[in-house]
């Protein structure tokens, strides 16, 4: 396939959610997050945030070398923050009250309400990864 400059804003990828059950198992629940196309530095910038957290954070190194060679603080975003700037939409989160189910509309403060369930917005930056070609953090 040729490479066209004009691409779309944002693309669909599955997310997978588990929860922690009694019994020392996990359901898993699934939905289809919108991610907002972010240029190749800010993809790097992420991609670099997610390698302190699962490595550096963990050994305690909160610093790094700047430019001049002197030691300054990393501005350490947060899960949340990271997949509140990627999450532009979603698919497939439905609405349990509503009697055969109805997908929830997107909004902000539906996705503010969102990220404020335990492991969603690591589940969001794990698929978003996923979904960068080359980019696995962590592995």
């Amino acid at each position: 396939m040729p490479f066209f400059l004009e691409r779309s804003d944002s693309y669909f990828w599955p997310v997978t959610v588990k929860e922690a059950q009694d019994g020392g198992k996990h359901r898993k629940y699934t939905f289809e997050a919108q991610f907002k196309r972010v240029g190749q530095a800010r993809r790097e910038e992420l991609g670099h945030q997610l390698l302190i957290q699962k490595g550096r954070v963990q050994a305690g190194r909160l610093e790094e070398r700047d430019k001049d060679g002197n030691m300054v603080p990393i501005k350490l975003l947060t899960p949340r923050e990271m997949a509140d700037e990627l999450l532009v939409g979603w698919r497939k989160i439905m609405d349990r009250e509503v009697e055969g189910g109805e997908e929830v509309p997107f909004n902000e403060a539906l996705k503010a309400e969102l990220l404020e369930i335990e492991n969603v917005a690591e589940a969001i930056l794990e698929a978003w990864n996923e979904s960068q070609p080359g980019a696995k953090v962590g592995n």
